[in-house]
C-alpha cells in the first residue's frame, strides 16, 4: 500500500469487490468449455466444493496474516512461519501463479480489443499490439494506488453485474432442459484446476488486510461474501451456457475451446437476439478487467514485500514494470494459451498458494509457534488434513493432465 494511503481506511464494500472481481473474471470466460464434457448439474456440484475449500483457505490466510501487524506478505509469512524452504516455494509459486493469471488475461483481453479496433477498420490494432495496449492501459492504474484502484475495480465489478445480468436475460429463454440433462459423473476431478482458479482470491489477502485496517471481522465477512458471490454467478452462468451452447458440432464448446477463444463467442450463434454480441463483448471485457486489477495488484504488493521496496517515487515505476514486462513477453510469445494458462494457474499455483500454504502457514503458527488463538477458523487439524489432502489431490490431477 502506498505511503500517502496508510492513514485511511478501506470499504468493507470495496473490499468485497475486489475479491468478487478477482473471481469472477478471466476464469468465467472458459468455465463453460472445461466443464462442456461433464455437463451442468456435475459442475455445480464440483463448483459448490471448490468454493467451500477456497472459502475456508481463504479463511485460514486471515487468520495467519493478521499475526503480523506490520503489512506481511507471502514472502515474509512464509519465511516467518515455514522457515526458508518454505519461503522460497512461496515466492516461485506465487510468481508463477501471478504471471500465468496475467498472461492469461492479456491474451484474452488483447483478443478483445483487437476484435474491437479491427470491426473499426483500424487493422494497426493487431493481437501483439492490442494485448500490449491493454497491459499498459490498466497495468498503470496501479500508480494511483491501493484504494483508488479498490474503487476503480468496485465500479468496473458493478458494470460487469450489469452485462451479465443483461446477457442472462438474453440467453435465459434459450435454455434447454435436454441440453441440461446431458452430463456425466465420472472424471469430474478434471474440472478442479480450472475451477480453482476461477475462485481464486488468496492472492490479494494480505492487501485486503492493510486495506480494511486489520479489522478481522470485516475481513472474514469479506472473504465469505465476496468468495459466495462468484459461486452464485458461475451457478447461473453455467445453468444458461451449458443450456444453451451444445458442447459438440458446429459453433459449440468444445470447437470454440479448441480455436482458443472465450466461451462468449459461442454464445452469439445459439441465442436469437443481435444484441447479445455486443453485449457478450461488454460482459467479457469488464470480466477480464477486474481480475487482471485484482492480480496484478497483488503481485505487485508482493514484489514490494519480496524485493523489500517501498511503494514511493520511483520504485513504484520499477515494480509496475516488475509487473508488466514478464506478462506481456509471455503474452507475445505465447498468444493462445488462454485455457491452458489459467488450468495451470489452477492445478498448480492454487493447489499450492490457496491450499497446501495456507495451512501449513496455520498448522505452524498454531502448534509450532503458539500464536494466538483469537479468530481461529473452526475444525482444528481434521479440517487442516482435509483441506491439505483436498490440496495435493488437486495438484496430482494436474500433473496427470499436464504429462
Amino acid at each position: 500500500m502506498l505511503e500517502s494511503e496508510k492513514g485511511s481506511k478501506g470499504s468493507l464494500l470495496g473490499a468485497i469487490g475486489l475479491i468478487a472481481g478477482t473471481c469472477v473474471g478471466g476464469g468465467m470466460l472458459a468455465l463453460p468449455l472445461d466443464t462442456a464434457n461433464i455437463g451442468f448439474y456435475p459442475s455445480l456440484l464440483v463448483l459448490f466444493i471448490s468454493w467451500i475449500f477456497m472459502m475456508l483457505t481463504g479463511l485460514l490466510l486471515v487468520e495467519a496474516n493478521l499475526w503480523f501487524k506490520d503489512g506481511a506478505h507471502f514472502d515474509t509469512m512464509a519465511r516467518k512461519l515455514l522457515g526458508r524452504p518454505g519461503e522460497v516455494v512461496s515466492i516461485v509459486v506465487f510468481l508463477f501463479m501471478g504471471y500465468a493469471s496475467l498472461v492469461a488475461y492479456n491474451i484474452a483481453g488483447g483478443a478483445l480489443i483487437h476484435k474491437l479496433f479491427e470491426k473499426l477498420g483500424y487493422l494497426f490494432f493487431t493481437a501483439p499490439v492490442s494485448s500490449c495496449l491493454f497491459a499498459i492501459l490498466f497495468g498503470s492504474i496501479l500508480f494511483l494506488g491501493t484504494r483508488v484502484l479498490g474503487a476503480i475495480n468496485t465500479i468496473l465489478f458493478f458494470a460487469m453485474i450489469a452485462a451479465y445480468v443483461a446477457l442472462i436475460g438474453m440467453g435465459v429463454g434459450q435454455v434447454s432442459d435436454l441440453l441440461l440433462s446431458v452430463g456425466k459423473w465420472t472424471g469430474l476431478g478434471f474440472t478442479l484446476p480450472l475451477i480453482l482458479a476461477s475462485f481464486s482470491f488468496q492472492m490479494i489477502v494480505p492487501s485486503l488486510t492493510p486495506y480494511l485496517k486489520y479489522n478481522r471481522r470485516q475481513l472474514n465477512i469479506a472473504v465469505v461474501i465476496g468468495s459466495f458471490i462468484p459461486f452464485l454467478v458461475y451457478a447461473l452462468w453455467l445453468w444458461v451456457m451449458l443450456g444453451t451452447v451444445p458442447a459438440e458440432g458446429p459453433h459449440g464448446l468444445v470447437e470454440t475451446m479448441q480455436s482458443g477463444l472465450p466461451a462468449t463467442y459461442a454464445l452469439q450463434y445459439f441465442v436469437k437476439n443481435p444484441g447479445v454480441v455486443l453485449v457478450a463483448q461488454y460482459f467479457a471485457f469488464f470480466a477480464l478487467v477486474t481480475s487482471y486489477l485484482g492480480i496484478s495488484l497483488s503481485t505487485f504488493d508482493f514484489l514490494s514485500d519480496l524485493l523489500k521496496m517501498k511503494e514511493k517515487g520511483y520504485r513504484v515505476l520499477v515494480l509496475v514494470l516488475c509487473v508488466l514486462v514478464p506478462t506481456l513477453v509471455f503474452t507475445l510469445q505465447y498468444p493462445t494459451l488462454f485455457l491452458e494458462a489459467l488450468e495451470i494457474s489452477g492445478g498448480f499455483g492454487d493447489a499450492i498458494i490457496s491450499g497446501m500454504l495456507p495451512v501449513l502457514m496455520v498448522a505452524s503458527g498454531r502448534y509450532y509457534y503458539k500464536k494466538s488463538d483469537k479468530g481461529r477458523v473452526f475444525g482444528g487439524v481434521v479440517l487442516l488434513g482435509a483441506l491439505f489432502l483436498f490440496a495435493l489431490y488437486v495438484f496430482c490431477i494436474q500433473v496427470i493432465k499436464l504429462f
